[in-house]
């Protein structure tokens, strides 16, 4: 996982055509986006295929530099590897990506959240 910057973090989101895939373990497909704290944006957002097995969707994700995941359904074992990567996870979410990403970006729990990471280290919670 990269660095943690106070303003500048990246995100994942599991996705099916624009929408957040119900299935993290069965999503080939994510959008990741570079997301500016500071301001509550999205500075970029890209589609990207997962690499096939014996390829972990956790450690691939820990190569692109993500910081956190944005999710609905996840499996246990999934939860727990995100959070030996010092991935932190956010789950139970739905919807289309863009309004996600806009909810999750104006809400002010979740920016709090990310505002705790450094001294939490990692962070797993349930989206309400």
């Amino acid at each position: 996982m990269s660095a943690l910057s106070p303003e500048h973090i990246q995100i994942a989101i599991p996705s099916y055509d624009r929408r957040v895939s119900p299935r993290f373990d069965q999503a080939r497909e994510f959008h990741v986006a570079a997301i500016d704290l500071r301001h509550r944006q999205c500075r970029k957002l890209s589609t990207l295929v997962c690499p096939q097995p014996p390829y972990t969707i956790g450690d691939w994700l820990s190569e692109l530099g993500t910081h956190g995941v944005i999710c609905s359904g996840i499996h246990q074992h999934h939860q727990h590897q995100l959070q030996q990567l010092g991935i932190w996870l956010v789950w139970g979410v739905s919807g289309e990506i863009m309004t996600v990403l806009e909810d999750w970006l104006h809400s002010d729990k979740c920016h709090t959240l990310i505002s705790e990471l450094p001294e939490r280290g990692h962070i797993v919670c349930h989206a309400q």
